[in-house]
């Protein structure tokens, strides 16, 4: 499947199959028709404006519509610093790492806008400060829908169109904790769950006794503690590396599932995320593409923040909460998790003439500004959170409770975050409500894994073929 939308060479796009992310950034040059002009007097900035950082090599390349920069580090520092100053220069701050070579291209679009794409994999972090975003694939839709918004003018942080699974981009995590909502899938690093395919990037479920055999359920052990980087465990909170089947009456994580995430490649403050994605069909499936904070600057979760670009459930669309018909948008955020106020920043949505979100491939859109928080799918506005006063005050918490987010109205949500997609299953924090929709386990319930798993004959026929694609987000 590819995506219906066009490519500009401006625009972050992040494929996961079909999905396509965009990060991008508000840029401050205007376009002109002198292009070698305006490259001598950006030669000119770049040398004055960053000393002894950066040394422009400077070639340029100049046609009648590109120009191509070459900058190298002049000490030993990293691609992501070379990316910085460039950005910087364009409004866009940095954090020096270490020593790479990097090419820009400067793309003259319709409308007479600027954008840039990074043509390099950038190792390092970059820092977004720019308050307006918006990508070129939105404003097209946009003037399609007679809809605008944002600014025009934007520079590419990120692209990957996964013509490969890059595990140097993306880390899998790799733990049998269940995630922070005691889900029942163990998170591996394994081509069965995780996978492109045509240009596709899929994240698929499957059954773990495909893999050790029914009998290792109960009586078998997962060991992920691995020996390297690409293999060791990453959580190991309630036994997350090493479990015993039948340890505290219950058996081994029954499912097998994928979540990926950017944390040692990039994070960004403000900007714009555009994802296309397709999302997977089966009962207690629970997709998610959503961000952390890099640093925790505020404390533990909540306190933070947590973005939900976009969250669904793979029940069919009869289930009274809503499944593949309904997706959902979220911020979390709270001084503790008793005083979680996500349920102010919450809004869902569902398509007109019983269309489903597992039909065909939707867009998704994070447009993220120091003045406020707006997701929407398809170009149409599904949460709006702007930051007019402090989130504190939103929150009307008690008056015992400390005011930790006193450094701007946009706090916890004026950090750097990255990107997480992953597929969970089940979970007894109340995604899926006891007592609704024939749910099999009980949120209390000691044992609720087991009682998820003995009722496979009636959950596992929806997930479709153990090799289909079905059940995958794509």
């Amino acid at each position: 499947m590819k995506p219906h939308l066009t490519k500009p060479r401006g625009a972050i796009l992040l494929a996961l199959g079909a999905v396509v992310l965009s990060i991008s950034a508000t840029t401050s040059f205007a376009s002109t028709t002198d292009n070698e002009t305006q490259a001598q007097q950006q030669q000119q900035q770049q040398q004055q404006h960053h000393g002894d950082h950066v040394d422009v090599n400077g070639e340029f390349a100049l046609d009648d519509s590109t120009f191509h920069v070459a900058f190298e580090t002049s000490s030993s520092i990293g691609s992501g610093v070379v990316a910085g100053e460039l950005h910087k220069m364009i409004g866009v701050d940095y954090k020096p790492q270490g020593a790479s070579r990097i090419d820009y291209t400067h793309v003259q679009q319709q409308q007479q806008q600027t954008d840039f794409a990074i043509h390099d994999e950038l190792e390092n972090e970059l820092e977004n400060e720019d308050d307006n975003v918006q990508s070129n694939d939105e404003q097209q839709s946009r003037e399609m829908k007679g809809e605008t918004v944002g600014n025009a003018n934007r520079c590419l942080l990120f692209s990957d169109e996964f013509d490969k699974l890059d595990n140097s981009v993306w880390r899998h995590d790799i733990t049998l904790t269940g995630g922070g909502n005691f889900e029942v899938q163990a998170y591996l690093n394994n081509r069965t769950n995780t996978f492109v395919r045509d240009g596709i990037f899929y994240i698929r479920p499957t059954l773990t006794e495909y893999r050790i055999g029914a009998r290792a359920l109960h009586e078998g052990i997962l060991d992920v503690w691995g020996s390297d980087p690409g293999t060791q465990c990453t959580g190991n909170y309630d036994y997350g590396c090493f479990r015993v089947g039948g340890a505290g009456g219950n058996i081994l994580n029954p499912v097998q599932s994928g979540l990926v995430r950017s944390v040692n490649s990039f994070k960004f403050r403000f900007g714009k995320v555009e994802v296309r994605a397709k999302m997977p069909k089966g009962k207690w499936i629970w997709p998610a593409i959503w961000m952390l904070p890099a640093h925790y600057q505020y404390g533990g979760w909540p306190a933070s923040g947590e973005i939900d670009l976009v969250e669904s459930r793979g029940n069919g669309p009869d289930y009274p909460p809503g499944g593949y018909n309904k997706v959902a948008s979220t911020l979390h955020w709270g001084p503790s998790y008793e005083f979680n106020r996500f349920p102010m920043t919450h809004n869902e949505t569902s398509l007109p003439g019983g269309k489903t979100f597992a039909d065909d491939f939707h867009i998704f859109t994070l447009d993220w500004t120091a003045q406020g928080i707006k997701t929407y799918v398809d170009g149409k506005l599904l949460l709006n959170v702007p930051f007019d006063n402090s989130m504190f005050s939103k929150g009307k918490f008690p008056p015992w409770v400390e005011n930790l987010w006193a450094s701007s109205n946009a706090a916890p949500f004026d950090q750097e975050f990255y990107m997480i997609m992953n597929v969970a299953v089940a979970g007894t924090a109340g995604y899926f409500p006891d007592g609704v929709g024939g749910k099999p386990w009980s949120d209390k319930s000691p044992h609720a894994v087991n009682e998820f798993y003995a009722a496979k004959a009636d959950w596992y026929p929806t997930w479709g073929d153990e090799n289909g694609l079905d059940r995958a987000l794509a």
